[in-house]
């Protein structure tokens, strides 16, 4: 995305058309630019949550919900089931804890793993 805001509009459509055509999953492989709006907007993280990881704070942050890399928050991996329309689609984005593109390999793994373990063609 590098940090263009007018991006998210476009994830957000690809999700929704996604979602009208029965699509169980969708992976994101991302930088860290953007990365904040993708979650809120297109996740639906709350800004609580969001905030909470930053601050760091005691109860607001569910690790098991969210994920833990141990790196700044920013490239903080989430999975997360989002309702568009009539259809629940589960979202992933996966940890960068570089400013390189090194997610990109990473996301065409998990999602041949996915395929493999849905027996989808």
């Amino acid at each position: 995305m590098e940090g263009l805001d007018s991006l998210v509009s476009g994830l957000l459509t690809l999700v929704d058309t996604a979602a009208k055509s029965n699509v169980e999953q969708v992976v994101f492989g991302m930088a860290h630019r953007g990365r904040l709006e993708t979650l809120y907007n297109v996740f639906q993280k709350s800004p609580e949550e969001i905030m909470a990881e930053f601050q760091d704070l005691k109860g607001k942050y569910d690790e098991d919900r969210w994920g833990n890399s141990g790196d700044v928050k920013y490239h903080l991996g989430c999975t997360n089931e989002v309702k568009y329309g009539d259809h629940t689609i589960r979202l992933n984005i996966l940890p960068n804890p570089s400013h390189l593109e090194v997610v990109n390999p990473l996301v065409y793994g998990k999602v041949r793993a996915l395929q493999d373990i849905l027996n989808d063609d």
